[in-house]
């Protein structure tokens, strides 16, 4: 009897990074957590900083004229004149193996294809290591109660 929860045990230990893989995944196509992500790379945009923490740069003088007639702030590049760019932000995630999960960050709107194909801007979409530190976080604490519960079982 006790050969046999051992046996049980190591089993489960065997394929623990396959399961706690799936979770991530099944953690971050959660509706709630993938917008709280797109979220955070929305308010880097805001900040006027890409990714890497790099700043977007300054509007051209024909731009900033629009944005000052538009209402909009001048005092750098945020992306973000009619909002449409911003709501097109998405995040999925999926498997890369059986064992490593991806997490993707990209646009809805072909239309955005100029944006993102610009050299300035091409790592604006994605996170900063502060928001991954907090993902990082938010899986850590899920996987956590989740892996409790499956040794537990």
């Amino acid at each position: 009897m006790k050969n046999q929860k051992l046996l049980t045990f190591i089993n489960k230990f065997k394929s623990s990074q396959q399961f706690a893989a799936k979770e991530v995944v099944v953690f971050l196509k959660n509706n709630t957590n993938a917008k709280i992500i797109e979220d955070f790379n929305r308010q880097q945009l805001a900040k006027g900083k890409d990714s890497n923490e790099k700043e977007l740069g300054d509007y051209s003088e024909l731009r900033t004229g629009q944005r000052l007639l538009a209402g909009k702030q001048v005092g750098f590049i945020d992306l973000n004149f009619t909002g449409e760019f911003y709501e097109s932000i998405f995040v999925n995630s999926g498997l890369v193996t059986d064992k490593k999960p991806a997490l993707f960050v990209g646009s809805s709107d072909s239309k955005f294809g100029d944006i993102i194909g610009d050299e300035r801007f091409k790592d604006v979409l994605g996170l900063n290591q502060e928001n991954r530190d907090k993902v990082g976080f938010m899986i850590a604490q899920h996987l956590q109660k989740e892996l409790l519960r499956y040794y537990s079982v």
